[in-house]
Protein backbone atom coordinates (compact mmCIF):
# COMPACT_ATOMS: atom_id res chain seq x y z
CA UNK A 1 0.00 0.00 0.00
CA UNK A 2 2.79 2.40 0.91
CA UNK A 3 4.62 1.76 -2.37
CA UNK A 4 1.45 2.51 -4.35
CA UNK A 5 1.03 5.81 -2.53
CA UNK A 6 4.72 6.61 -3.02
CA UNK A 7 4.26 6.25 -6.76
CA UNK A 8 0.96 8.14 -6.61
CA UNK A 9 2.55 11.14 -4.86
CA UNK A 10 6.04 10.94 -6.33
CA UNK A 11 7.48 11.05 -2.80
CA UNK A 12 7.64 9.01 0.41
CA UNK A 13 4.26 8.41 2.03
CA UNK A 14 5.56 7.66 5.51
CA UNK A 15 8.92 7.51 7.22
CA UNK A 16 9.49 7.47 10.98
CA UNK A 17 12.43 9.81 10.61
CA UNK A 18 10.04 12.69 9.86
CA UNK A 19 8.60 12.66 13.38
CA UNK A 20 11.73 11.56 15.25
CA UNK A 21 13.94 14.48 14.22
CA UNK A 22 14.43 17.73 16.14
CA UNK A 23 11.84 19.58 13.99
CA UNK A 24 9.16 16.91 13.40
CA UNK A 25 6.98 17.25 10.34
CA UNK A 26 4.58 15.13 8.29
CA UNK A 27 5.56 13.79 4.86
CA UNK A 28 4.19 15.80 1.94
CA UNK A 29 2.58 12.67 0.48
CA UNK A 30 0.62 12.10 3.68
CA UNK A 31 -0.56 15.70 3.62
CA UNK A 32 -1.59 15.42 -0.04
CA UNK A 33 -3.60 12.24 0.52
CA UNK A 34 -4.92 11.52 4.02
CA UNK A 35 -5.29 15.15 5.12
CA UNK A 36 -7.13 15.89 1.88
CA UNK A 37 -9.38 12.83 2.00
CA UNK A 38 -10.58 13.37 5.59
CA UNK A 39 -12.61 16.60 5.07
CA UNK A 40 -13.62 15.78 1.50
CA UNK A 41 -14.70 12.26 2.47
CA UNK A 42 -16.84 13.65 5.29
CA UNK A 43 -18.59 16.09 2.96
CA UNK A 44 -19.24 13.50 0.25
CA UNK A 45 -20.67 11.06 2.79
CA UNK A 46 -23.05 13.73 4.12
CA UNK A 47 -23.91 15.11 0.67
CA UNK A 48 -27.01 12.94 0.03
CA UNK A 49 -28.74 14.38 3.13
CA UNK A 50 -27.77 17.91 2.11
CA UNK A 51 -28.93 17.66 -1.50
CA UNK A 52 -32.36 16.09 -0.94
CA UNK A 53 -34.22 19.47 -0.94
CA UNK A 54 -33.18 19.93 -4.59
CA UNK A 55 -35.53 17.10 -5.55
CA UNK A 56 -38.49 18.45 -3.57
CA UNK A 57 -40.97 21.16 -4.58
CA UNK A 58 -39.69 24.65 -3.89
CA UNK A 59 -40.94 26.37 -0.78
CA UNK A 60 -42.32 29.86 -1.01
CA UNK A 61 -40.37 32.62 0.60
CA UNK A 62 -36.88 31.29 -0.21
CA UNK A 63 -34.72 34.31 -0.99
CA UNK A 64 -31.22 35.19 -2.08
CA UNK A 65 -29.69 36.70 1.03
CA UNK A 66 -26.37 38.54 1.11
CA UNK A 67 -24.79 35.77 3.14
CA UNK A 68 -25.96 33.17 0.62
CA UNK A 69 -24.42 35.17 -2.24
CA UNK A 70 -21.14 35.52 -0.32
CA UNK A 71 -21.03 31.73 0.20
CA UNK A 72 -21.63 31.12 -3.49
CA UNK A 73 -18.94 33.62 -4.51
CA UNK A 74 -16.42 31.98 -2.16
CA UNK A 75 -17.26 28.54 -3.57
CA UNK A 76 -16.80 29.86 -7.12
CA UNK A 77 -13.40 31.33 -6.21
CA UNK A 78 -12.32 28.02 -4.68
CA UNK A 79 -13.48 26.26 -7.84
CA UNK A 80 -11.41 28.70 -9.88
CA UNK A 81 -8.25 28.00 -7.83
CA UNK A 82 -8.72 24.25 -8.35
CA UNK A 83 -9.13 24.67 -12.09
CA UNK A 84 -6.04 26.88 -12.28
CA UNK A 85 -4.02 24.27 -10.36
CA UNK A 86 -5.11 21.58 -12.82
CA UNK A 87 -4.27 23.82 -15.79
CA UNK A 88 -0.79 24.51 -14.38
CA UNK A 89 -0.11 20.77 -14.09
CA UNK A 90 -1.34 20.11 -17.63
CA UNK A 91 0.73 22.99 -19.01
CA UNK A 92 3.88 21.74 -17.25
CA UNK A 93 3.46 18.22 -18.66
CA UNK A 94 2.10 18.91 -22.14
CA UNK A 95 2.80 22.59 -22.81
CA UNK A 96 5.73 24.34 -24.42
CA UNK A 97 7.63 24.57 -21.13
CA UNK A 98 7.50 20.83 -20.38
CA UNK A 99 10.54 19.04 -19.00
CA UNK A 100 12.44 17.46 -21.95
CA UNK A 101 13.50 14.54 -19.73
CA UNK A 102 11.55 11.45 -20.86
CA UNK A 103 9.01 10.01 -18.40
CA UNK A 104 9.48 13.09 -16.19
CA UNK A 105 5.84 13.99 -15.66
CA UNK A 106 4.12 15.37 -12.59
CA UNK A 107 2.83 12.75 -10.13
CA UNK A 108 -0.75 11.63 -10.39
CA UNK A 109 -1.72 13.39 -7.16
CA UNK A 110 -1.33 16.79 -8.86
CA UNK A 111 -4.05 15.75 -11.30
CA UNK A 112 -6.37 13.99 -8.89
CA UNK A 113 -6.45 16.53 -6.04
CA UNK A 114 -7.44 19.55 -8.18
CA UNK A 115 -10.08 17.42 -9.91
CA UNK A 116 -11.54 16.21 -6.61
CA UNK A 117 -11.54 19.73 -5.21
CA UNK A 118 -13.22 21.08 -8.36
CA UNK A 119 -15.98 18.46 -8.07
CA UNK A 120 -16.33 19.26 -4.35
CA UNK A 121 -16.70 23.00 -4.89
CA UNK A 122 -19.31 22.41 -7.61
CA UNK A 123 -21.18 20.20 -5.16
CA UNK A 124 -20.81 22.96 -2.57
CA UNK A 125 -22.68 25.33 -4.89
CA UNK A 126 -25.51 22.79 -5.11
CA UNK A 127 -25.55 22.32 -1.33
CA UNK A 128 -25.89 26.06 -0.75
CA UNK A 129 -28.77 26.18 -3.23
CA UNK A 130 -30.35 23.13 -1.58
CA UNK A 131 -30.15 24.73 1.86
CA UNK A 132 -31.67 27.94 0.48
CA UNK A 133 -34.65 26.08 -0.95
CA UNK A 134 -35.16 24.29 2.35
CA UNK A 135 -34.98 27.60 4.27
CA UNK A 136 -32.25 26.02 6.42
CA UNK A 137 -28.93 27.69 5.72
CA UNK A 138 -27.21 26.88 9.03
CA UNK A 139 -25.91 23.43 8.18
CA UNK A 140 -23.85 21.67 10.89
CA UNK A 141 -22.30 19.44 8.22
CA UNK A 142 -20.79 22.40 6.38
CA UNK A 143 -19.49 23.87 9.62
CA UNK A 144 -17.73 20.59 10.47
CA UNK A 145 -16.39 20.32 6.91
CA UNK A 146 -14.84 23.80 6.96
CA UNK A 147 -13.40 23.14 10.42
CA UNK A 148 -11.78 19.90 9.24
CA UNK A 149 -10.47 21.63 6.11
CA UNK A 150 -8.68 24.42 7.95
CA UNK A 151 -7.31 22.05 10.61
CA UNK A 152 -5.91 19.65 8.00
CA UNK A 153 -4.65 22.58 5.91
CA UNK A 154 -2.52 23.88 8.78
CA UNK A 155 -0.06 21.00 8.36
CA UNK A 156 0.37 21.64 4.63
CA UNK A 157 0.74 25.38 5.21
CA UNK A 158 3.50 25.02 7.80
CA UNK A 159 5.31 22.51 5.55
CA UNK A 160 5.26 24.96 2.63
CA UNK A 161 6.46 27.79 4.88
CA UNK A 162 9.32 25.64 6.18
CA UNK A 163 10.39 24.77 2.65
CA UNK A 164 10.21 28.43 1.62
CA UNK A 165 12.35 29.52 4.59
CA UNK A 166 14.84 26.69 4.04
CA UNK A 167 15.30 27.37 0.33
CA UNK A 168 15.10 31.18 0.57
CA UNK A 169 11.83 31.19 -1.34
CA UNK A 170 8.94 28.87 -2.28
CA UNK A 171 10.16 25.99 -4.47
CA UNK A 172 6.93 26.03 -6.49
CA UNK A 173 5.65 29.60 -6.50
CA UNK A 174 2.41 29.07 -8.53
CA UNK A 175 1.14 26.21 -6.38
CA UNK A 176 2.33 27.92 -3.19
CA UNK A 177 0.34 31.01 -4.13
CA UNK A 178 -2.74 28.99 -5.07
CA UNK A 179 -2.65 27.08 -1.79
CA UNK A 180 -2.37 30.28 0.26
CA UNK A 181 -5.26 31.86 -1.65
CA UNK A 182 -7.46 28.79 -1.28
CA UNK A 183 -6.58 28.48 2.41
CA UNK A 184 -7.61 32.09 3.02
CA UNK A 185 -10.86 31.43 1.15
CA UNK A 186 -11.49 28.34 3.29
CA UNK A 187 -10.94 30.37 6.45
CA UNK A 188 -13.36 33.00 5.15
CA UNK A 189 -15.93 30.31 4.35
CA UNK A 190 -15.53 28.91 7.85
CA UNK A 191 -16.13 32.33 9.42
CA UNK A 192 -19.18 32.85 7.20
CA UNK A 193 -20.55 29.43 8.22
CA UNK A 194 -20.42 30.59 11.86
CA UNK A 195 -22.86 33.40 11.06
CA UNK A 196 -26.55 32.61 11.08
CA UNK A 197 -28.40 33.37 7.85
CA UNK A 198 -31.84 34.36 9.14
CA UNK A 199 -34.81 35.59 7.14
CA UNK A 200 -36.91 38.57 8.19
CA UNK A 201 -39.71 36.22 9.34
CA UNK A 202 -37.29 34.26 11.52
CA UNK A 203 -35.88 37.47 12.99
CA UNK A 204 -39.36 38.43 14.21
CA UNK A 205 -39.83 34.95 15.72
CA UNK A 206 -36.33 35.12 17.24
CA UNK A 207 -37.47 37.92 19.52
CA UNK A 208 -39.66 35.34 21.28
CA UNK A 209 -37.09 32.54 21.04
CA UNK A 210 -33.44 33.40 20.13
CA UNK A 211 -32.63 29.74 19.47
CA UNK A 212 -34.52 29.98 16.17
CA UNK A 213 -31.91 32.39 14.79
CA UNK A 214 -28.86 30.78 16.41
CA UNK A 215 -26.14 29.34 14.20
CA UNK A 216 -24.74 25.86 14.73
CA UNK A 217 -21.73 27.25 16.61
CA UNK A 218 -24.02 29.33 18.81
CA UNK A 219 -26.17 26.29 19.57
CA UNK A 220 -23.33 23.95 20.56
CA UNK A 221 -21.75 26.66 22.75
CA UNK A 222 -25.14 27.91 24.09
CA UNK A 223 -24.13 31.45 23.16
CA UNK A 224 -27.75 32.24 22.27
CA UNK A 225 -28.66 31.72 25.96
CA UNK A 226 -26.24 34.37 27.26
CA UNK A 227 -28.84 37.12 27.20
CA UNK A 228 -31.08 35.21 29.59
CA UNK A 229 -28.17 34.47 31.93
CA UNK A 230 -27.12 38.13 32.01
CA UNK A 231 -30.69 39.20 32.73
CA UNK A 232 -30.93 36.63 35.53
CA UNK A 233 -27.64 37.88 36.97
CA UNK A 234 -28.89 41.46 37.08
CA UNK A 235 -32.35 40.77 38.50
CA UNK A 236 -34.51 37.82 39.53
CA UNK A 237 -36.18 36.14 36.60
CA UNK A 238 -39.94 36.02 36.30
CA UNK A 239 -42.31 34.01 34.14
CA UNK A 240 -42.71 36.89 31.69
CA UNK A 241 -38.95 36.89 31.04
CA UNK A 242 -38.95 33.32 29.74
CA UNK A 243 -38.93 32.67 26.00
CA UNK A 244 -41.43 30.61 24.11
CA UNK A 245 -40.70 26.96 23.48
CA UNK A 246 -39.66 25.69 20.08
CA UNK A 247 -42.48 24.23 18.04
CA UNK A 248 -40.95 20.74 18.23
CA UNK A 249 -40.70 21.00 22.04
CA UNK A 250 -44.35 21.95 22.62
CA UNK A 251 -46.71 19.40 24.14
CA UNK A 252 -49.21 19.51 21.28
CA UNK A 253 -46.47 18.75 18.74
CA UNK A 254 -45.05 15.87 20.78
CA UNK A 255 -48.56 14.53 21.43
CA UNK A 256 -49.47 14.67 17.74
CA UNK A 257 -46.29 12.80 16.77
CA UNK A 258 -46.74 10.22 19.51
CA UNK A 259 -50.39 9.67 18.58
CA UNK A 260 -49.46 9.11 14.94
CA UNK A 261 -46.78 6.55 15.82
CA UNK A 262 -49.08 4.99 18.43
CA UNK A 263 -51.83 4.38 15.86
CA UNK A 264 -49.33 2.88 13.45
CA UNK A 265 -47.85 0.69 16.20
CA UNK A 266 -51.27 -0.50 17.38
CA UNK A 267 -52.30 -1.46 13.87
CA UNK A 268 -49.10 -3.39 13.35
CA UNK A 269 -49.34 -5.09 16.78
CA UNK A 270 -52.98 -6.05 16.20
CA UNK A 271 -52.16 -7.43 12.78
CA UNK A 272 -49.38 -9.58 14.24
CA UNK A 273 -51.65 -10.71 17.09
CA UNK A 274 -54.43 -11.73 14.67
CA UNK A 275 -51.96 -13.61 12.50
CA UNK A 276 -50.64 -15.40 15.57
CA UNK A 277 -54.18 -16.34 16.68
CA UNK A 278 -55.06 -17.61 13.20
CA UNK A 279 -51.94 -19.76 13.14
CA UNK A 280 -52.81 -21.15 16.58
CA UNK A 281 -56.38 -21.98 15.56
CA UNK A 282 -55.16 -23.57 12.35
CA UNK A 283 -52.60 -25.61 14.29
CA UNK A 284 -55.23 -26.81 16.79
CA UNK A 285 -57.58 -27.75 13.96
CA UNK A 286 -54.87 -29.74 12.22
CA UNK A 287 -54.06 -31.57 15.43
CA UNK A 288 -57.72 -32.44 16.04
CA UNK A 289 -58.11 -33.67 12.50
CA UNK A 290 -54.98 -35.75 12.88
CA UNK A 291 -56.45 -37.90 15.62
CA UNK A 292 -57.94 -41.14 14.32
CA UNK A 293 -60.94 -42.90 15.78
CA UNK A 294 -58.64 -45.56 17.17
CA UNK A 295 -56.97 -43.12 19.59
CA UNK A 296 -55.81 -44.66 22.80
CA UNK A 297 -57.92 -44.47 25.96
CA UNK A 298 -55.18 -42.48 27.72
CA UNK A 299 -55.39 -39.64 25.20
CA UNK A 300 -59.19 -39.52 25.51
CA UNK A 301 -58.95 -39.39 29.31
CA UNK A 302 -56.42 -36.49 29.10
CA UNK A 303 -58.69 -34.55 26.73
CA UNK A 304 -61.66 -35.03 29.08
CA UNK A 305 -59.56 -33.84 31.99
CA UNK A 306 -58.38 -30.69 30.14
CA UNK A 307 -61.98 -29.85 29.22
CA UNK A 308 -63.08 -30.06 32.85
CA UNK A 309 -60.18 -27.78 33.90
CA UNK A 310 -61.20 -25.19 31.33
CA UNK A 311 -64.78 -25.21 32.59
CA UNK A 312 -63.62 -24.73 36.17
CA UNK A 313 -61.66 -21.53 35.30
CA UNK A 314 -63.26 -18.23 36.33
CA UNK A 315 -65.44 -16.55 33.77
CA UNK A 316 -63.51 -13.31 34.14
CA UNK A 317 -60.35 -14.99 32.90
CA UNK A 318 -62.18 -16.40 29.92
CA UNK A 319 -63.78 -13.08 29.06
CA UNK A 320 -60.54 -11.05 29.48
CA UNK A 321 -59.81 -9.28 26.17
CA UNK A 322 -56.56 -10.01 24.44
CA UNK A 323 -54.67 -6.73 23.97
CA UNK A 324 -51.91 -6.09 21.43
CA UNK A 325 -48.51 -5.68 23.06
CA UNK A 326 -45.10 -4.29 22.13
CA UNK A 327 -46.23 -1.02 20.52
CA UNK A 328 -45.57 1.48 23.32
CA UNK A 329 -41.77 1.26 23.42
CA UNK A 330 -41.42 1.56 19.64
CA UNK A 331 -43.83 4.51 19.54
CA UNK A 332 -41.80 6.37 22.17
CA UNK A 333 -38.53 5.56 20.42
CA UNK A 334 -39.86 6.92 17.12
CA UNK A 335 -41.19 10.06 18.81
CA UNK A 336 -37.89 10.86 20.55
CA UNK A 337 -35.55 9.28 17.98
CA UNK A 338 -33.60 12.49 17.27
CA UNK A 339 -32.89 13.11 20.96
CA UNK A 340 -31.93 9.46 21.48
CA UNK A 341 -29.59 9.44 18.46
CA UNK A 342 -27.88 12.64 19.63
CA UNK A 343 -27.48 11.18 23.10
CA UNK A 344 -25.90 8.01 21.71
CA UNK A 345 -23.48 10.03 19.54
CA UNK A 346 -22.40 12.27 22.43
CA UNK A 347 -22.01 9.28 24.73
CA UNK A 348 -19.90 7.53 22.09
CA UNK A 349 -17.68 10.60 21.67
CA UNK A 350 -17.34 10.90 25.43
CA UNK A 351 -16.24 7.26 25.76
CA UNK A 352 -13.76 7.64 22.90
CA UNK A 353 -12.21 10.74 24.51
CA UNK A 354 -11.98 8.94 27.86
CA UNK A 355 -9.81 6.24 26.25
CA UNK A 356 -7.87 8.60 23.96
CA UNK A 357 -6.90 11.21 26.57
CA UNK A 358 -4.48 8.95 28.51
CA UNK A 359 -2.83 7.91 25.26
CA UNK A 360 -2.29 11.55 24.26
CA UNK A 361 -0.80 12.36 27.66
CA UNK A 362 1.82 9.68 27.15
Amino acid sequence: MSSVLDEYCGSTFWNDSYVNRSDPDLPVCLEQTVLVWIPLGFLWICAPWQLTPLFRPRQRGSRFSKLYLIKQVLACLLLLTSMIGLIITLFEDFGNSRDPTPNKLNPLVLYVNPSIYAATWMMMLLIHESRRRANDRNSPYLFIFWLLSILCGVFMLQTLIRQAVKEQGPPDLPRFSLFCISYVLEWTSFIVSCISDVSSEDKAAAEKNPQLSASFLSQITFHWFNRMMIKGYRKPLETKHLWELNEIDKTQTIHANFERYMIQGLREARRKMEEKQKKKILKDTEQMNGFSRSASQDILVMEEKSRKEKKEKPKKEESAPKVAEGWLVWSMMKTYRHILIKGVIFKLLHDILVFVSPQLLK
